[in-house]
């Protein structure tokens, strides 16, 4: 399965830009029960990656200091030239590509457009489902009644 097939029918991403500030941009992740937006310059290339793993720390930060995130603005806490994937590589070589960079997500491409931002437990749960599917074609093929023919050449080397 490829990302691309993983990724069908999803939503387009969130946008934002990098001077957007950062409680708006939070409130738009929330409000569409995403986990990441796509920080992009007004001519559309893009910048950065702002996930909630990100806002969390930009919240533990502005806590320490007895201070708010209302006025920090999303350049401050993205990520810096995510990593993007095309939708075109199959789901366990996403895995491998998020494992040796050492991120937990990544954009997904097509072309030059981003499709979505997919993370390393969108990655487990599929190779997961493909592992499944596996194991129950495995038993089935371990656990099937032997057909007439294969019980009679088996009483014959008896």
């Amino acid at each position: 399965m490829t990302l691309g097939e993983l990724t069908a029918g999803r939503s387009a991403p969130l946008l934002c830009e990098p001077a957007d500030f950062l409680d708006e941009t939070l409130d738009q992740i929330i409000a569409a029960h995403d986990n990441a937006v796509i920080v992009v310059e007004r001519t559309g290339e893009i910048v950065g990656l702002l996930t909630k793993d990100n806002v969390v720390k930009a919240v533990q930060a502005a806590s320490a200091l007895g201070d708010s995130i209302a006025r920090e603005h999303v350049f401050s806490w993205m990520t810096v030239s995510p990593t993007q994937i095309s939708h075109s590589v199959p789901i366990d070589e996403a895995f491998a590509i998020l494992d040796r960079k050492k991120v937990k997500a990544a954009i997904i491409m097509k072309e030059d457009r981003p499709l979505c931002v997919l993370t390393i437990s969108d990655v487990l749960a599929a190779l997961h489902e493909q592992d499944v599917s596996l194991i129950h074609e495995m038993r089935g093929m371990l656990f099937r009644p032997l057909t007439h023919n294969a019980s009679l050449g088996s009483q014959e080397r008896r």
